[in-house]
């Protein structure tokens, strides 16, 4: 069933029904001509020129921007909320998460102590933040 949602042609659809078009910057604007985004005159300066893939991938981005910045249940609702699956399906998954704040917090650490590198994926990122916090003392670990 994921696989009939997860395809560039659904993200994309997706994405026409959202109007990205509209706001997907593909090139670097003019320092000379900038205007703030979303603004008419950003509108009539800048020639908006996206792919279908384009797309597909700026609605991907959404979901994991949306998913680090809260948590899995908000994110499920905003998956269900862009039709990305169908409605049923999202909140039945919704059910079974906390709508907590599960996210790790790094804030007061020094970021050197976790080993993150730039090239380094999700999955590295997690592994090595929780390492690290496996080290900590109880008290330590906000």
């Amino acid at each position: 069933m994921k696989d009939s949602f997860v395809t560039n042609l659904f993200l994309f659809k997706v994405g026409q029904k959202l109007r990205l078009r509209e706001y997907v910057r593909t090139t670097d604007p003019d320092p000379k001509r900038w205007a703030p985004a979303f603004t008419s005159q950003a509108k009539n300066v800048e020639a908006v020129s996206c792919t279908g893939k384009n797309i597909a991938d700026t609605v991907e981005s959404l979901l994991g921007a949306f998913f680090m910045s809260t948590n899995l249940y908000r994110t499920l609702k905003f998956i269900s909320d862009i039709q990305l699956v169908p409605l049923k399906q999202a909140r039945l998954l919704g059910e079974l998460f906390p709508d907590e704040d599960l996210t790790f917090k790094i804030a007061h650490y020094d970021l050197d102590q976790f080993g993150f590198e730039i090239n380094d994926c999700v999955s590295q990122i997690y592994t090595k933040y929780y390492a690290y916090r496996h080290t900590l003392p109880e008290t330590d670990k906000v």
